[in-house]
């Protein structure tokens, strides 16, 4: 599936993708082909991912695994590896 990563929260290594269904999925830094280096600038990429539904309960998780990167990413001016 394609989507947008849509919010990272850089010192926890998580963030959300907005999936082209709508959902917001979970994922973590360790589910991408990306290493450390590129872990600060990854809101509003572009994304393929394996959604992973699982139900807990009443409780519905959407979590995202083996996301993939599309294109380069581009830092900001004011980023350290800009």
């Amino acid at each position: 599936m394609k989507g947008t990563v849509k919010k990272y929260i850089t010192p926890r290594g998580y963030g959300f993708i907005e999936g082209e269904d709508g959902v917001s999925y979970f994922f973590h830094i360790s589910d991408t082909n990306l290493d450390g280096k590129y872990r600060y600038a990854l809101e509003d990429v572009e994304v393929d991912f394996e959604p992973v539904i699982e139900q807990e309960g009443l409780v519905e998780r959407s979590s995202a695994v083996n996301v993939v990167i599309q294109g380069d990413i581009v830092y900001p001016d004011n980023h350290p590896q800009a």
